[in-house]
């Protein structure tokens, strides 16, 4: 039998006789007939010793149970007792290396074993990892004050000042992107879902309350509502074709009488030029009449 332990209980049955010499019935004991000690070469762990210890131990020497380096790591980079090495900007968690979660001053790297910044935090930046930006949304890459959390320059599109930290009226959703509408009481939407806490105000509807009510124009929202938009269009639309068949009825109705004015007056000068030739003839038989009369 192959043991690596051996537990004592010190339960004993009454009337227990130990064959041991001098031994004491207050204490746990055993008999033992042979007892032959065996342990794995430095290079070998596993059961039965049928594993060998990992180069990236010193010397090969690894525990017997684990395969951990006894005598450390070959490279001096490794973090744990099984020489796990994380590169630049990622750091030991869990068994693993993860990527540096925050921001560290002048762009430094965390510390591999906690994740943490040495030094401080880069500027705008906070928390315990250096994971919290600190300014809101700047108008530019400069950020905001160091003290004061203030934009200088004013905030990005749809922020509002001084923090930049809060959409504009209206707006919500990452980087405050998406519109959301009129809430009862002139409150605020959420500015992760766009919804109003108290519905929306009188003339509105919609989950986002950005729908105008039919009737919403006549209760002083100063906006047309899409029903009205609708039927005005539809009078133009309306106005625009009767336009269009009417210039077409005129023309047809002009076009023959164009024609026919065109073909008369051809005619008449037609007409008008045998008469003129009718003359000259009838002028010069005439000359020639009274040069033979004489």
């Amino acid at each position: 039998m192959v043991t690596q332990g051996v537990v004592f209980i010190n339960l004993r049955h009454p009337g227990f006789t130990s064959t041991c010499k001098d031994a004491s019935s207050s204490f746990t004991s055993i008999d033992i007939c042979e007892v032959k000690v065996m342990g794995c070469d430095d290079s070998r762990y596993g059961v039965g010793c049928g594993r060998e210890c990992l180069n990236k131990c010193k010397n090969r020497h690894c525990d017997a149970f684990n395969c951990s380096c006894i005598h450390g790591c070959t490279d001096p980079n490794a973090l744990t007792s099984d020489c796990i090495v994380c590169s630049d900007r990622t750091y030991i968690s869990s068994g693993m290396c993860v990527r540096c979660p925050g921001r560290c001053k002048n762009d430094s790297l965390c510390n591999k074993l906690t994740g943490r910044c040495d030094q401080v935090c880069d500027k705008n930046w906070t928390g315990q990892f250096c994971e919290k930006e600190e300014c809101g949304k700047c108008k530019d890459v400069a950020g905001c004050n160091w003290t004061s959390g203030l934009c200088p320059n004013g905030c990005k599109e749809h922020w509002v000042s001084p923090l930049c930290k809060e959409c504009e009226p209206y707006k919500y959703g990452p980087n405050c992107a998406f519109d959301c509408g009129h809430c009862k009481d002139n409150k605020q939407c959420s500015m992760d879902t766009g919804d109003c806490p108290s519905g929306c105000m009188e003339g509105w509807i919609g989950k986002h309350c950005i729908t105008v009510t039919p009737s919403a124009d006549k209760q002083g929202t100063g906006k047309p509502s899409f029903f009205t938009l609708a039927v005005v269009l539809l009078v133009l639309f309306t106005v625009l074709i009767g336009f269009v068949v009417f210039l077409i009825f005129i023309r047809s109705n002009t076009r023959p009488h164009n024609i026919m004015t065109r073909v008369h007056l051809r005619i008449l000068k037609q007409r008008t030029r045998k008469r003129i030739q009718n003359a000259k003839k009838i002028k010069r038989t005439r000359k020639y009449y009274q040069l033979f009369r004489f």
